[in-house]
Order: structure tokens, then C-alpha cells, then sequence
């Protein structure tokens, strides 16, 4: 009996551990995701900006689009930007695509990379959650298991 009460109390302690290293080592990423969220969540709320190569801007510069790089003189080869609903008035011929289909075929042509990885801090700390509960967990129950099969051999006790 003090054996299994031993056992449980050297999984209690490193269980404990276990849980605080892996706290400590995801917790930083969480934070960074859950920040990372709210400053996509403030972006959604700005007009989404297409590229277009500045030889076939359309409009006038500065009002209706921008050139990445602000200088007086655009060389035709830069990529200039349009907000959405200014390229749309402008570029009538778009007018059939949905606005992330024109985005994307406006990116791809430009071979600029969408990034469309929108993290998921609540996903993140439930995985950190399930491993660092979830580990110590199977371990104890494969550990009871154990103690248990091998109680099967101890000595019959002598009757008095």
C-alpha cells in the first residue's frame, strides 16, 4: 500500500512540473497569437488594397492610387496599390469577380504571397491544455495499470 501511495505522489510532483515547463514554454506563442488575432481583427475593419503594375494604373496618382514607394516620378515597373472599391470604378472588366477572387488573381499576377494564416489563439491554448493535462493523465492511468497487473504477484497473505 505505501508503494502505490508513493508512486502517486512522485506522479503528483512530476505532473506538476510537467504542467509548469510546458506553461512556460507556450505560453509566449499564445500570447503572440491572441495579439496577433487583435491586430487582424483592427485590420479587417481598413478597405482591402489590390496591386497592379504602375504601367497599367489607371486614374490619377496620389487620389487614386499609390505607388509603393512615394516619390514623384513612378518608374512603370513598380507596384502601384488601389483600394478595393477605387479599382473597381476604375477596372470595369473585374467586375465579374468576387473580391477575393480579384485579389488573389491581382497578388498571383504580381507574384506577391497572400498570407491568409489567420491565427487561432484559442485553438492554441487548448492544444497547450490538452498535451500538458493529457500526458501526465495517460501516464498515470498506464502507470495504475501496472501496479495493478503486478499486485497479481505479491504474496498471499498467511492467515493467523
Amino acid at each position: 500500500m505505501n508503494i502505490k501511495r508513493g508512486l502517486f505522489r512522485l506522479w503528483l510532483v512530476i505532473s506538476t512540473m510537467f504542467i509548469v515547463v510546458v506553461g512556460i514554454v507556450t505560453v509566449p506563442g499564445i500570447i503572440a497569437d491572441f495579439r496577433a488575432a487583435s491586430f487582424m481583427k483592427s485590420l479587417s475593419n481598413d478597405t482591402l488594397m489590390v496591386p497592379i503594375i504602375c504601367d497599367q494604373a489607371r486614374g490619377m496618382l496620389k487620389t487614386d492610387y499609390m505607388p509603393e514607394v512615394f516619390q514623384t516620378d513612378v518608374n512603370p515597373f513598380d507596384t502601384c496599390w488601389y483600394e478595393l472599391p477605387k479599382f473597381r470604378t476604375l477596372y470595369p472588366e473585374y467586375k465579374d469577380l468576387s473580391d477575393d477572387d480579384l485579389s488573389d488573381r491581382l497578388y498571383e499576377k504580381l507574384n506577391l504571397p497572400i498570407n491568409r494564416n489567420v491565427p487561432q489563439p484559442w485553438l492554441s491554448l487548448a492544444r497547450a491544455i490538452a498535451f500538458a493535462v493529457g500526458c501526465p493523465l495517460s501516464v498515470l492511468v498506464i502507470g495504475g495499470a501496472f501496479v495493478w497487473a503486478f499486485s497479481g504477484f505479491s504474496r498471499p497473505k498467511a492467515s493467523s
